[in-house]
């Protein structure tokens, strides 16, 4: 309570700034940054977004007044309109920037940011089965990429990596496309323009990942081996000074996912022991930081899922949910034992947890429930059987 009333008279206080100085973008911005906290405050159960929509307002008013527009600003409206799923209009706004925009930075992350901007839409798309639009939408994407690195010739190996990011749509692009190849050799020759090796040994690790991952998905597997194991060789020297936990296990996910697709199952079977004895080690011994092993066991378990290692992944997705109650670690749970086990029951269970949680987040995270459950060759044997359609349902926003 105590909380909101600060929020609102700090709101008071900010709105009172903006008619006192309406040429001014620094209040506006304040303004923009405090309706944004008080939106998500509450998030995902609640989202407020007529605050949202008050924080882009005051965001695109301080924009017009700064000359230029800062970096810091654009992008916090980057992630304002993000939070609205204003795709289209990111695309435009940031597209005209990139274009128009005299410094070669601002160019370069507002023509990622639009490229972000419509592979988001694009996923969206082909979530509900317009494949040639959200296609349509990836090339563009990837163009705007390409146009990205074409005017900033000379940024930071760093600048330039962070747009290959392995968290980022454009990554899911170029899958989409079947630029596996392109996007992983491309992700390893900045790498090696890195002489001096700048960049932290667990960075380098992680885009080695995002590689191999990248390499996995392109069916490339020999490939996806070898970057996990330059990986892991990367992860050695980032651990000189302490274990980092999370990192060991998503290189150690990497080499699971290219042995199971290449069919190395002796090889798949070491690392999947390997990974189960870290993890229970682990969390014998330290009780401290429960976050940091939930993280783990959250990344080991969809590894585990997707390299159908069924009981150590319904083992791991089980310990996921007992750390960490959300509606995709229900998902995947389900996944598992569907997979694994054939269990009705608990399958059906954990698609019911992983539906509250949808209709708690909203009409988005509901549509992408039932179709993933929909698309799904796991559930393909029981996607007309009620009780399945049932346990996804959710009434009044999946009809």
């Amino acid at each position: 309570m105590a909380k909101v009333k600060g929020a609102r008279e700090a709101e008071a206080a900010l709105t009172a700034l903006v008619k006192a100085y309406p040429n001014s973008p620094e209040p506006r911005i304040s303004l923009g940054k405090l309706y944004r906290w008080m939106a998500l405050r509450d998030a995902p159960s609640v989202v407020d977004r007529s605050r949202l929509r008050s924080a882009r307002e005051e965001l695109l008013c301080a924009i017009s007044l700064e000359d230029p527009p800062k970096m810091t600003t654009l992008e916090f409206l980057w992630h304002v309109t993000n939070d609205l799923a204003m795709h289209k209009e990111q695309a435009v706004f940031f597209t005209h920037l990139g274009r128009q925009d005299g410094r070669p930075q601002v160019r370069f992350q507002a023509l990622c940011w639009s490229a972000i901007a419509l592979e988001c839409r694009g996923c969206e798309l082909w979530a509900h089965k317009k494949e040639k639009d959200a296609v349509h939408l990836f090339d563009q994407g990837v163009k705007l990429h390409r146009e990205a690195l074409a005017v900033w010739p000379d940024a930071p190996i760093r600048d330039r990596l962070k747009s290959y990011h392995g968290g980022s749509h454009i990554q899911m692009a170029y899958s989409h496309l079947g630029k596996h190849k392109q996007w992983t050799e491309e992700v390893e020759h900045l790498l090696a323009l890195d002489e001096g090796k700048r960049l932290p040994a667990g960075t380098r690790a992680d885009y080695l990942v995002y590689a191999s991952d990248m390499a996995s998905n392109g069916k490339l597997f020999e490939e996806a081996i070898r970057l996990g194991e330059k990986a892991l060789e990367e992860l050695q020297v980032a651990e000189a000074e302490g274990i980092d936990r999370l990192r060991r296990i998503s290189v150690l996910g990497a080499l699971l996912r290219g042995y199971h697709g290449k069919g190395d199952f002796k090889r798949k079977e070491e690392v999947g022991r390997r990974i189960q004895n870290l993890l229970s080690d682990w969390e014998k011994r330290v009780s401290e930081e429960p976050q940091d092993i939930c993280s783990c066991y959250n990344v080991a378990s969809r590894n585990f899922v997707v390299a159908e290692d069924w009981q150590r992944a319904i083992e791991t997705c089980k310990r996921t949910v007992e750390l960490w109650d959300f509606g995709p670690n229900h998902w995947f749970l389900a996944v598992a034992l569907w997979a694994g086990r054939k269990d009705r029951i608990g399958a059906l269970n954990a698609l019911c947890n992983a539906a509250r949680d949808a209709r708690m987040s909203g009409i988005g995270m509901c549509r992408n429930l039932r179709e993933d459950f929909l698309k799904s060759s796991v559930f393909a044997d029981v996607r007309d059987d009620p009780a399945f359609l049932q346990a996804i349902e959710v009434e009044g926003i999946i009809e």
